[in-house]
């Protein structure tokens, strides 16, 4: 859970690094030649930052250039399109494992960075549709704390992204709202599973109804332990 992310917000941490060095001249040359006051830069510094909320396309495509400048993936990047799936993963990921295990061992691991497309899918839909907006929000206003050095774990604990992961969860410690949700959820996840891998009808890739309700079982109290709210998403097998 403490691994740094892939991502732009190498880009975006170098932008309010330079951010800073900027405002900084500015307000030491306000201060020595009688200018503009340390408190309309600092206002001025801080209207500027918040502009760089709008710019994630920006720096999605500065991020993507850089790596093929240098031969590298940007597979696995957080992304605006990847945003929701890639933190739900890193939330529920060994519930995943742990009720999908036909699955996995039918097609590989990376049966699960589709499953939790298809999640995201759902949840984007049906739970909470303001979701991205909000963890975009979020992940910006961490970047700028931590640049470089952002982590997941960071991230989660963000009280807007904490917020917003947990009502995207807890919803499933409800045992009516498992059995009435697993049925489309299984649905959302294997019509995105059967375009990715280009299979349809009955298939080892697809899951089924009991597996996903196995899965919605233990993601409330594996999500609480990393996004620190546990105390409020207790345990409840069916």
């Amino acid at each position: 859970m403490a691994e740094r992310i892939r991502g732009i917000h190498h880009c975006i941490g170098a932008g309010f690094t330079v951010t800073d060095m900027v405002f900084n001249f500015i307000e030491r040359y306000a201060k020595a030649n009688n200018g503009l006051r340390a408190e309309d830069v600092a206002d001025l510094q801080r209207h500027f930052s918040e502009r760089f909320s709008f710019g994630f396309d920006f720096f999605e495509t500065v991020h993507h250039n850089c790596m093929n400048a240098c031969e590298c993936s940007t597979g696995g990047s957080l992304t605006r399109a990847t945003i929701l799936a890639s933190l739900l993963a890193a939330c529920a990921r060994r519930a995943a494992e742990n009720a999908f295990r036909i699955e996995i061992e039918a097609c590989g691991e990376s049966w699960l960075d589709e499953f939790f497309v298809g999640f995201a899918d759902y949840i984007r839909k049906h739970v909470r549709p303001d979701a991205e907006p909000k963890l975009i929000a979020a992940f910006f206003d961490t970047v700028e704390t931590h640049k470089a050095s952002l982590t997941v774990r960071t991230l989660l604990r963000q009280p807007t992204a904490q917020t917003v992961v947990s009502s995207c969860v807890r919803i499933f410690a409800d045992k009516r709202e498992r059995h009435e949700r697993a049925e489309p959820l299984s649905r959302t996840v294997n019509d995105h599973i059967g375009k990715i891998r280009k299979v349809a009808g009955a298939n080892a890739a697809k899951t089924t109804s009991d597996d996903i309700r196995r899965f919605l079982e233990l993601v409330p109290h594996e999500a609480g332990l990393a996004i620190g709210v546990n105390q409020f998403i207790p345990f409840c097998p069916d």
